[in-house]
């Protein structure tokens, strides 16, 4: 794996995003999927950390905008108007395919919220630029990881070489993102269908296959690396 390279010093030109940060959309499933491998499994619990994970988000960034899209058909508005009154928070639910998402995997079910959202969010939707991360996260360095962002577009990428001794991407943290809506829709809006945890095939893999076909991959990196704090719901562990 490349290290990421130290913050860089203060650019005379402007920030990418002086004036407007980009929508963040928070990827949830409150009720885990009675087929789904998870350590936290418990309703109450999930809830929890969900609301943990927003709430270290509204406190670091009052003025972000955040879209919260839960696929286990949970519709959090009324907790979430009465906890952050003052905050722009769009709440939308729907019901993943439990059934898709049992054989492929929970990157299957992520994809589906996150083309759920693009679809149904009126944020998304006058948004340019996105940002997603995963319920019960949040990044502890935002801003100076999106002080340092070369382009609208940061991924935390792994890579490794192949057998011609070429280094190519093998491994996306899809935790944690930034990307143009434009670019998202034609390079990974789809990248979910091609998730099958039966093979091995995670969708950080196809994430990672995806980004790298893009000649220019290496300036998606993040210059800062995010440092992601919160509750795995896969694993169970604080960070």
């Amino acid at each position: 794996m490349e290290p990421h390279s130290r913050a860089l010093p203060p650019s005379p030109e402007p920030r990418l995003f002086a004036e407007d940060l980009p929508v963040l959309l928070i990827t949830t499933a409150v009720r885990a999927a009675p087929s789904a491998n998870v350590r936290v499994s418990d309703h109450e619990r999930r809830l929890e950390y969900t609301l943990e994970g927003i709430g270290e988000w509204v406190a670091r960034v009052p003025e972000l905008r955040i879209v919260v899209c839960d696929g286990s058909n949970v519709d959090l508005t009324s907790t979430i108007r009465e906890k952050w009154p003052t905050s722009t928070i769009e709440v939308l639910h729907f019901q993943n395919n439990e059934k898709k998402v049992a054989r492929f995997g929970k990157g299957f079910g992520e994809g589906q919220i996150i083309m759920f959202a693009l679809k149904k969010s009126q944020l998304l939707r006058q948004a340019p630029v996105f940002m997603k991360c995963t319920g019960k996260l949040w990044v502890e360095n935002f801003h100076e990881v999106l002080a340092n962002i070369r382009r609208t577009n940061g991924f935390m990428i792994r890579w490794r070489a192949d057998e011609h001794g070429q280094r190519k991407p093998f491994w996306v943290d899809t935790r944690f993102f930034v990307v143009e809506k434009t670019f998202f829709r034609k390079h990974l809006a789809s990248a979910y269908r091609d998730v099958d945890i039966r093979a091995g095939h995670y969708i950080e893999h196809v994430y990672a296959e995806r980004l790298g076909k893009i000649s220019a991959v290496r300036k998606l990196r993040f210059v800062v690396k995010p440092e992601i704090h919160g509750v795995s719901g896969s694993t169970g562990q604080r960070r």
